[in-house]
Protein backbone atom coordinates (compact mmCIF):
# COMPACT_ATOMS: atom_id res chain seq x y z
CA UNK A 1 0.00 0.00 0.00
CA UNK A 2 1.47 3.40 -0.73
CA UNK A 3 0.88 6.31 1.44
CA UNK A 4 -2.44 7.60 0.40
CA UNK A 5 -3.70 4.01 0.72
CA UNK A 6 -2.66 3.81 4.54
CA UNK A 7 -4.02 7.17 5.47
CA UNK A 8 -7.37 7.16 3.71
CA UNK A 9 -7.96 3.05 4.86
CA UNK A 10 -6.99 4.18 8.57
CA UNK A 11 -9.15 7.04 8.78
CA UNK A 12 -12.18 6.26 6.88
CA UNK A 13 -11.72 2.17 6.76
CA UNK A 14 -12.04 1.56 3.16
CA UNK A 15 -10.48 2.33 -0.09
CA UNK A 16 -11.77 1.93 -3.56
CA UNK A 17 -9.01 0.87 -5.99
CA UNK A 18 -9.94 1.33 -9.87
CA UNK A 19 -9.55 -1.16 -12.58
CA UNK A 20 -8.67 -4.14 -11.13
CA UNK A 21 -10.53 -6.15 -13.15
CA UNK A 22 -10.37 -5.91 -17.14
CA UNK A 23 -13.03 -5.38 -19.41
CA UNK A 24 -12.61 -9.36 -20.54
CA UNK A 25 -12.36 -9.89 -16.89
CA UNK A 26 -16.06 -8.37 -16.28
CA UNK A 27 -17.87 -9.62 -18.68
CA UNK A 28 -16.73 -13.33 -18.02
CA UNK A 29 -17.59 -13.12 -14.33
CA UNK A 30 -20.69 -11.60 -15.26
CA UNK A 31 -21.83 -14.03 -17.61
CA UNK A 32 -21.16 -17.04 -14.61
CA UNK A 33 -22.39 -14.79 -11.76
CA UNK A 34 -25.77 -16.60 -12.16
CA UNK A 35 -24.32 -20.22 -11.42
CA UNK A 36 -25.20 -22.58 -8.91
CA UNK A 37 -21.80 -24.14 -8.55
CA UNK A 38 -19.94 -22.35 -5.15
CA UNK A 39 -17.69 -19.55 -6.85
CA UNK A 40 -14.50 -20.95 -6.58
CA UNK A 41 -15.72 -23.92 -8.95
CA UNK A 42 -17.01 -21.49 -11.22
CA UNK A 43 -13.53 -21.81 -13.53
CA UNK A 44 -10.46 -20.52 -13.33
CA UNK A 45 -10.98 -16.61 -13.85
CA UNK A 46 -12.71 -17.10 -10.25
CA UNK A 47 -9.79 -18.55 -8.78
CA UNK A 48 -7.55 -16.16 -10.41
CA UNK A 49 -9.33 -13.76 -8.12
CA UNK A 50 -7.55 -14.90 -5.12
CA UNK A 51 -4.12 -13.54 -6.08
CA UNK A 52 -5.05 -10.23 -8.29
CA UNK A 53 -1.58 -8.80 -8.47
CA UNK A 54 -3.05 -5.22 -7.16
CA UNK A 55 -4.82 -6.44 -4.41
CA UNK A 56 -3.31 -9.19 -3.08
CA UNK A 57 0.09 -6.85 -1.83
CA UNK A 58 -2.70 -4.68 -0.16
CA UNK A 59 -4.29 -7.91 1.67
CA UNK A 60 -0.83 -8.69 3.41
CA UNK A 61 -0.69 -5.08 4.66
CA UNK A 62 -4.29 -4.72 5.65
CA UNK A 63 -4.76 -8.80 7.45
CA UNK A 64 -1.24 -10.44 6.82
CA UNK A 65 0.61 -12.31 9.26
CA UNK A 66 4.24 -10.74 8.81
CA UNK A 67 5.82 -12.46 11.51
CA UNK A 68 4.51 -16.49 9.77
CA UNK A 69 8.12 -18.52 9.31
CA UNK A 70 6.95 -19.29 6.30
CA UNK A 71 5.79 -15.91 4.87
CA UNK A 72 6.41 -14.54 1.74
CA UNK A 73 6.23 -17.82 0.45
CA UNK A 74 2.88 -18.76 1.23
CA UNK A 75 0.25 -15.52 1.64
CA UNK A 76 0.10 -14.45 4.90
CA UNK A 77 -3.41 -14.25 4.85
CA UNK A 78 -6.57 -16.61 3.98
CA UNK A 79 -9.39 -16.68 2.48
CA UNK A 80 -12.57 -16.71 5.01
CA UNK A 81 -15.41 -16.87 2.49
CA UNK A 82 -16.63 -16.15 -1.24
CA UNK A 83 -20.33 -15.25 -2.56
CA UNK A 84 -21.56 -13.29 -4.76
CA UNK A 85 -24.86 -10.98 -4.74
CA UNK A 86 -27.33 -11.02 -8.27
CA UNK A 87 -30.70 -10.36 -6.87
CA UNK A 88 -29.83 -6.52 -6.32
CA UNK A 89 -32.61 -4.59 -8.82
CA UNK A 90 -34.61 -1.69 -9.29
CA UNK A 91 -36.44 -1.51 -5.99
CA UNK A 92 -34.30 -3.81 -3.99
CA UNK A 93 -34.93 -2.18 -0.09
CA UNK A 94 -31.12 -2.26 0.48
CA UNK A 95 -29.21 -4.17 3.18
CA UNK A 96 -29.23 -2.64 6.73
CA UNK A 97 -26.19 -1.01 8.44
CA UNK A 98 -24.29 -3.81 10.30
CA UNK A 99 -20.62 -4.41 11.21
CA UNK A 100 -18.94 -3.69 14.39
CA UNK A 101 -16.73 -5.58 17.19
CA UNK A 102 -19.82 -6.23 18.99
CA UNK A 103 -21.55 -8.67 17.33
CA UNK A 104 -18.47 -10.84 15.80
CA UNK A 105 -17.31 -12.84 18.94
CA UNK A 106 -13.55 -11.92 18.38
CA UNK A 107 -13.26 -12.53 14.71
CA UNK A 108 -13.55 -8.85 13.41
CA UNK A 109 -11.29 -6.18 14.42
CA UNK A 110 -9.36 -3.19 13.33
CA UNK A 111 -6.01 -2.64 15.06
CA UNK A 112 -2.64 -0.12 14.35
CA UNK A 113 0.52 -0.81 15.89
CA UNK A 114 3.95 0.01 15.63
CA UNK A 115 3.49 0.94 11.71
CA UNK A 116 1.20 -2.44 11.13
CA UNK A 117 -2.60 -2.90 10.54
CA UNK A 118 -4.33 -5.95 12.03
CA UNK A 119 -7.65 -6.50 11.04
CA UNK A 120 -9.93 -9.65 11.57
CA UNK A 121 -11.75 -9.49 8.51
CA UNK A 122 -10.94 -7.44 5.28
CA UNK A 123 -13.50 -7.37 2.28
CA UNK A 124 -12.96 -7.09 -1.37
CA UNK A 125 -16.10 -6.60 -3.29
CA UNK A 126 -15.58 -6.81 -7.07
CA UNK A 127 -18.31 -4.59 -8.97
CA UNK A 128 -19.24 -6.22 -12.37
CA UNK A 129 -21.66 -2.78 -13.05
CA UNK A 130 -21.37 0.57 -12.59
CA UNK A 131 -22.52 2.07 -8.99
CA UNK A 132 -23.10 5.24 -7.68
CA UNK A 133 -24.64 6.72 -4.45
CA UNK A 134 -27.55 8.04 -6.18
CA UNK A 135 -28.54 4.74 -7.86
CA UNK A 136 -27.46 2.20 -4.47
CA UNK A 137 -25.06 -0.22 -3.41
CA UNK A 138 -22.22 -0.10 -0.83
CA UNK A 139 -22.59 2.52 1.84
CA UNK A 140 -20.46 2.78 5.23
CA UNK A 141 -20.24 5.49 7.98
CA UNK A 142 -16.54 6.23 7.43
CA UNK A 143 -14.20 6.12 10.68
CA UNK A 144 -16.46 3.49 12.34
CA UNK A 145 -13.81 1.03 12.22
CA UNK A 146 -12.18 2.70 15.29
CA UNK A 147 -15.58 3.01 17.12
CA UNK A 148 -16.26 2.55 20.83
CA UNK A 149 -19.67 3.73 21.52
CA UNK A 150 -22.43 1.68 20.00
CA UNK A 151 -24.30 3.48 16.92
CA UNK A 152 -27.97 4.63 17.54
CA UNK A 153 -30.26 2.00 16.38
CA UNK A 154 -32.67 4.22 14.83
CA UNK A 155 -29.71 4.71 12.20
CA UNK A 156 -29.68 1.26 11.30
CA UNK A 157 -33.04 0.50 9.02
CA UNK A 158 -33.38 2.10 5.87
CA UNK A 159 -36.91 1.56 6.05
CA UNK A 160 -37.95 5.51 6.37
CA UNK A 161 -34.69 6.81 5.65
CA UNK A 162 -31.07 7.12 4.63
CA UNK A 163 -29.17 9.16 8.05
CA UNK A 164 -26.72 12.25 7.01
CA UNK A 165 -24.03 10.20 8.33
CA UNK A 166 -24.53 7.81 5.99
CA UNK A 167 -22.13 7.36 2.64
CA UNK A 168 -22.77 5.75 -0.35
CA UNK A 169 -19.44 4.96 -2.58
CA UNK A 170 -19.13 5.03 -5.86
CA UNK A 171 -17.81 2.65 -8.31
CA UNK A 172 -17.09 1.39 -11.65
CA UNK A 173 -17.40 -2.09 -13.25
CA UNK A 174 -13.82 -4.03 -12.33
CA UNK A 175 -12.92 -1.55 -9.45
CA UNK A 176 -12.50 -3.13 -6.10
CA UNK A 177 -13.94 -1.71 -2.84
CA UNK A 178 -11.84 -2.73 0.29
CA UNK A 179 -13.16 -2.36 3.47
CA UNK A 180 -12.57 -3.14 6.69
CA UNK A 181 -15.66 -6.03 8.08
CA UNK A 182 -15.60 -3.96 11.08
CA UNK A 183 -16.18 -0.72 9.69
CA UNK A 184 -20.49 0.03 9.57
CA UNK A 185 -21.57 -0.53 6.38
CA UNK A 186 -24.73 -1.62 4.18
CA UNK A 187 -26.55 -1.56 0.81
CA UNK A 188 -28.16 1.43 -0.06
CA UNK A 189 -31.75 0.98 -1.70
CA UNK A 190 -31.00 0.31 -5.60
CA UNK A 191 -33.26 2.49 -7.96
CA UNK A 192 -31.79 2.14 -11.23
CA UNK A 193 -32.28 -0.34 -13.97
CA UNK A 194 -29.64 -2.14 -13.97
CA UNK A 195 -28.69 -4.71 -12.01
CA UNK A 196 -26.36 -4.68 -9.41
CA UNK A 197 -23.72 -7.76 -9.14
CA UNK A 198 -21.18 -7.86 -7.37
CA UNK A 199 -18.23 -10.56 -5.94
CA UNK A 200 -17.67 -10.34 -2.02
CA UNK A 201 -14.10 -11.80 -1.09
CA UNK A 202 -13.70 -12.38 2.71
CA UNK A 203 -9.90 -12.68 3.74
CA UNK A 204 -8.91 -13.38 7.28
CA UNK A 205 -5.43 -14.21 9.23
CA UNK A 206 -4.44 -17.68 9.61
CA UNK A 207 -5.36 -18.36 12.99
CA UNK A 208 -8.93 -16.45 12.97
CA UNK A 209 -12.25 -17.76 11.06
CA UNK A 210 -15.97 -15.69 10.65
CA UNK A 211 -17.24 -18.26 8.73
CA UNK A 212 -16.45 -21.17 11.08
CA UNK A 213 -15.56 -23.30 8.05
CA UNK A 214 -12.53 -24.34 6.20
CA UNK A 215 -11.88 -24.84 2.44
CA UNK A 216 -10.95 -28.28 1.92
CA UNK A 217 -7.39 -29.21 -0.08
CA UNK A 218 -9.34 -32.81 -1.97
CA UNK A 219 -12.04 -30.27 -3.39
CA UNK A 220 -9.31 -28.40 -5.54
CA UNK A 221 -6.72 -31.42 -6.69
CA UNK A 222 -8.74 -31.62 -9.99
CA UNK A 223 -8.26 -27.98 -11.14
CA UNK A 224 -4.43 -27.60 -12.62
CA UNK A 225 -4.61 -23.95 -13.13
CA UNK A 226 -3.38 -23.06 -9.51
CA UNK A 227 -2.64 -24.64 -6.04
CA UNK A 228 -5.13 -21.92 -4.35
CA UNK A 229 -2.83 -21.27 -0.86
CA UNK A 230 -4.98 -18.41 -0.38
CA UNK A 231 -7.65 -21.23 0.68
CA UNK A 232 -5.70 -23.14 2.94
CA UNK A 233 -4.40 -22.17 7.14
CA UNK A 234 -1.42 -23.67 8.40
CA UNK A 235 -3.45 -24.99 10.81
CA UNK A 236 -5.86 -27.18 8.15
CA UNK A 237 -2.12 -28.82 7.09
CA UNK A 238 -1.81 -30.21 9.79
CA UNK A 239 -1.63 -33.56 8.79
CA UNK A 240 0.24 -35.63 10.98
CA UNK A 241 1.61 -32.49 14.06
CA UNK A 242 2.07 -29.25 13.49
CA UNK A 243 3.45 -27.67 10.23
CA UNK A 244 7.20 -27.56 10.97
CA UNK A 245 8.13 -25.61 7.39
CA UNK A 246 8.44 -25.06 4.06
CA UNK A 247 10.68 -26.41 1.30
CA UNK A 248 11.48 -24.50 -1.98
CA UNK A 249 13.33 -27.41 -3.25
CA UNK A 250 10.60 -28.41 -5.78
CA UNK A 251 10.33 -26.76 -9.76
CA UNK A 252 9.93 -23.42 -10.04
CA UNK A 253 7.39 -23.25 -12.74
CA UNK A 254 3.79 -24.26 -11.30
CA UNK A 255 3.24 -28.04 -13.48
CA UNK A 256 -0.21 -28.30 -13.18
CA UNK A 257 0.48 -31.78 -11.30
CA UNK A 258 -0.25 -30.29 -7.60
CA UNK A 259 -1.59 -33.11 -5.62
CA UNK A 260 -2.58 -33.25 -1.91
CA UNK A 261 -0.70 -36.61 -0.24
CA UNK A 262 -2.00 -36.77 2.87
CA UNK A 263 -0.78 -39.96 4.09
CA UNK A 264 2.57 -38.52 4.42
CA UNK A 265 2.12 -35.23 5.62
CA UNK A 266 2.83 -33.44 2.64
CA UNK A 267 0.82 -30.75 0.79
CA UNK A 268 1.68 -29.14 -2.65
CA UNK A 269 0.65 -25.90 -3.24
CA UNK A 270 1.39 -22.89 -5.65
CA UNK A 271 1.45 -19.28 -3.88
CA UNK A 272 2.53 -16.77 -7.03
CA UNK A 273 3.23 -19.49 -9.71
CA UNK A 274 5.90 -20.76 -7.25
CA UNK A 275 5.55 -24.82 -6.67
CA UNK A 276 6.09 -25.26 -3.16
CA UNK A 277 5.92 -28.33 -0.71
CA UNK A 278 5.15 -28.26 2.88
CA UNK A 279 5.94 -31.65 5.09
CA UNK A 280 5.84 -31.85 8.82
CA UNK A 281 9.16 -33.87 8.13
CA UNK A 282 11.52 -31.16 6.77
CA UNK A 283 12.92 -29.01 9.43
CA UNK A 284 15.45 -25.57 8.65
CA UNK A 285 17.81 -25.14 11.04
Amino acid sequence: MNTEQRFLFDTFGYLVIPNILTPEQVDQLRSSADSEDPPLHRGSAWRQLLDLPQISPVIEDLVGNPDLPQAPLIPSFRVDHVYVHTHVRRGFPGIDLHGGWRSSGGSQFFKYHDGRFYNGLIVVALELHDTTPNGGGFCCIPGTHKSNVSMPNEWRSFANGVHPVVNGVSAHAGDAIIFAEVLTHGTLPWTVDNPRKTIFLKFSPHGTSWSADYYKPEEFVKYSDRGLPECFPRCAVWFRGPLDSVSTSATQCFSGQNSYPQSNGQLWISPRGQHVRITDSWRTS
